[in-house]
């Protein structure tokens, strides 16, 4: 009888990490979307925003950041759970709230070649960024450079 509790508790857990494991899939959201929602919340204040690696070349680089952040796929006040266009828009707005608050605290006026990463997916887009949507949530990284814009 405990053998059989056991099997079945073990038969369990394996499906559940089977369909836990299950999700892991791009989710897409163009930069300017996100953009958009910072500049109505003030957070950019200063600070310029450049997209894709090439928007680096040629520039007064004056440091590197690299941020990942995680949001939950928890229903919201209404008992919604969010989509995960919803959740990556969130998270990168967190990941670019960081970067400009680095920017601030080390004189730079730019965060430029910025390029979305979680992992090893990487997408170096200056129109879109990606997430890495699962079933707990939605995880969005970046890496950028500061810079001093004339």
């Amino acid at each position: 009888m405990n053998r059989t509790k056991n099997l079945l508790i073990a038969a369990v857990l394996s499906a559940f990490a089977a369909v836990a494991a299950a999700k892991n899939v791009p989710t897409n959201v163009p930069w300017e979307t996100v953009v958009a929602d910072l500049s109505k919340q003030g957070s950019l204040q200063g600070i310029e925003l450049r997209f894709g690696s090439a928007s680096a070349q040629g520039l007064n680089l004056s440091g590197s950041v690299a941020f990942q952040h995680k949001e939950g796929a928890f229903p919201d006040n209404n008992r919604q759970v969010p989509t995960d266009e919803v959740l990556c828009r969130n998270a990168l707005k967190q990941v670019l709230i960081r970067a400009v608050e680095q920017a601030r605290a080390r004189g730079a006026n730019a965060v430029v070649g910025i390029i979305s990463q979680v992992g090893k997916n990487r997408q170096d887009s200056p129109a879109n960024a990606e997430c890495r949507s699962g079933l707990s949530g939605t995880v969005a990284g970046i890496s950028a450079h500061l810079a001093v814009l004339p």
